[in-house]
């Protein structure tokens, strides 16, 4: 339940019957918690996770009648610092299973945060952006909502900002800004 008026809603992705994104409540700053809205029942779910809960990315498992899906965020861990997540959702029951945390590189003291998610065989490939930059992650699922260890690639312009916004399987877009200045969008391509 939402305490308050909504504001600054934000839908990041869609697919199958679903929009995932997040919203302020009206006069609270960084208030933020994500959202599920299902286009065919027009009920919202609430992803509270944690404090500044962010849904960015969503993947239907499965072919266009599967209800399980796997969405991609971020939220303020117990530490302080913001973690991407995964989480496991079926819209046929409403429930959440397999929340993991993740830290790029692994390393808990780097703020992380997914962007962007395609599935591929056997798992999923994420955007990422963190104090380290733009990011490409791998991460082996067993199809039961378990996840593996993420294999992390940076992505490198050499630049003040470098964003890792969206992925299509091995294909990752973002944003850098040059050293001569302004703003650039890039394709990287991760092989291996």
């Amino acid at each position: 339940m939402v305490d308050g008026a909504v504001a600054n809603t934000i839908a990041h992705s869609t697919m199958g019957d679903l929009v995932v994104g997040n919203y302020d409540t009206a006069g609270k700053p960084r208030s933020g918690d994500g959202f599920i809205y299902n286009t065919r029942t027009k009920a919202y779910t609430l992803l509270d996770i944690g404090e500044l809960t962010t849904a960015y990315g969503i993947w239907q498992n499965g072919d266009s009648t599967s209800t399980s899906y796997t969405i991609a965020g971020g939220y303020k861990a117990g530490n302080g610092l913001n973690v991407g997540f995964l989480v496991n959702y079926d819209s046929s029951t409403g429930r959440f299973s397999g929340q993991h945390d993740f830290s790029y590189d692994h390393n808990p003291g780097i703020v992380t945060h997914f962007e962007g998610i395609t599935g591929i065989p056997g798992g999923c490939t994420l955007a990422a952006t963190g104090d380290s930059g733009a990011a490409f992650a791998a991460i082996a699922s067993d199809g039961n909502g378990k996840f593996g260890v993420p294999q992390w690639v940076a992505i490198d312009y050499c630049a003040s900002i470098c964003t890792g916004n969206s992925i299509l399987d091995n294909k990752l877009i973002g944003i850098y800004q040059p050293a001569g200045g302004g703003i650039q969008s890039y394709l990287a391509t991760v092989s291996g």
